[in-house]
């Protein structure tokens, strides 16, 4: 009987010693963390005796930067992909292990020219068409053809890739269907990743697209001050407003016997550039056009239209 007391009192000591212990763990942890020893600082003279060795590396951001320059025609853009990278190094010192950082910044611009990053936002800047029939009547319906093309960059760890589209506005004569007024506009997008050749990072590059706006449009200038000149491709004093409050004006140029009465019109389309889907930008081009149709002022006057030539 009193050997059976003995051992419950040494287990019941055990028990509560236990129970005790177990409640005062994390006290116990947290008094071990606060008197654990502060890692040293190290000295600026101590730095040249240490012997720091690469440990790993962490990726700090992936921005995409777009740079715009005034060009003839409007702001160019030009896509730029900046890649900022810390190396962790480490070294032993007083018995604890210390790490220092060193921060690289990674750009695209340092390895692919202008050419390849420019997004190539462009409007054919006009042409003179002469219309096959006798028809006098200009009234246009709208279609378009989408051409694309890609082209890659590959180079010190980079990847991209550079789409270029095509896309033709076609405003088609309802009168003489086989006429039709062709605006040509041009554009790039981009996408593409970059793997560090010295951590072995890699991050997916934000796509880059460009595409354009529904709001696009053509309409009769009425005016015969603008002309175009096919050699040097350039409208002459054009002032690349949206002015459609001149007078109505019209002249008639001679082509292998036949007279033509001109129309100039005016196209402006509006671009949108989404970074990563969100939009950053909406550029516009514009260009005109000298469209001549067959003419007979005998035939007009008899109607009791207009001499256009007047």
């Amino acid at each position: 009987m009193r050997k059976n007391m003995f051992f419950f009192a040494v287990v019941s000591f055990f028990i509560l010693t236990t129970l005790l212990l177990g409640s005062c763990t994390d006290f116990d942890a947290d008094v071990m963390a606060a008197s654990a020893p502060e890692k040293p600082e190290i000295p600026e003279e101590d730095e040249e005796f240490i012997e720091w060795t690469y440990a790993f590396s962490e990726g700090i951001s992936a921005e995409t930067v777009l740079d715009s320059i005034q060009g003839e025609d409007g702001l160019n853009y030009f896509v730029d992909y900046v890649i900022t990278i810390n190396d962790k190094y480490e070294a032993t010192y007083m018995g604890q292990t210390s790490y220092k950082d060193s921060v690289r910044t990674i750009k695209l611009s340092e390895v692919a020219d202008a050419a390849f990053r420019n997004l190539d936002i462009m409007v054919t800047k006009g042409y003179t068409y002469y219309q096959k029939n006798d028809e006098k009547y200009v009234s246009f319906t709208f279609s378009n053809e989408k051409v694309e093309t890609e082209q890659g960059f590959e180079a010190s760890g980079w990847y991209v890739q550079k789409n270029e589209k095509s896309l033709t506005l076609n405003y088609n004569n309802s009168y003489s269907v086989e006429d039709t007024l062709k605006v040509n506009t041009t554009s790039a997008g981009f996408s593409g990743m970059f793997t560090d050749p010295q951590s072995g990072l890699s991050v997916d590059l934000q796509p880059v697209t460009v595409g354009v706006t529904q709001d696009y449009w053509l309409f009769h200038s009425k005016d015969d001050s603008f002309v175009y000149d096919e050699e040097s491709a350039r409208w002459e004093d054009r002032s690349w407003s949206d002015d459609r409050t001149l007078d109505k004006q019209h002249n008639t140029v001679m082509r292998n016997g036949t007279e033509y009465l001109r129309y100039p019109f005016f196209s402006w389309v509006n671009f949108i550039i989404r970074v990563d889907g969100e939009e950053v930008a909406r550029p516009n081009r514009s260009a005109e056009f000298d469209y001549y149709i067959p003419y007979n002022a005998a035939e007009d006057v008899a109607n009791g239209d207009a001499d256009w030539r007047a």
